[in-house]
């Protein structure tokens, strides 16, 4: 199976971008992937209660990875 046909990345699965840079040479180091489970995946305009609760620790832990990786650690 091939790559979609667009020219917008947001068609693209994100295992497909990590296999497409590492084709490319140009593969991350570590990945780290962050975020918040919702309690349901129905269209709406604000968050939901449960993800708005969340939302500042996955921020702080945002901030934390950032802080490591400008460190130099893990």
């Amino acid at each position: 199976m091939g790559l979609p046909i667009s020219k917008s990345v947001h068609l693209l699965g994100f295992a497909d971008i990590l296999g497409a840079l590492s084709l490319l040479d140009e593969a991350p180091r570590e990945v780290v992937l962050l975020g918040i489970q919702p309690g349901s995946t129905e269209w709406g305009l604000t968050l939901s209660p449960i993800v708005d609760a969340a939302l500042n620790d996955l921020v702080e832990a945002a901030l934390i990875q950032i802080v490591n990786w400008l460190d130099g650690r893990p």
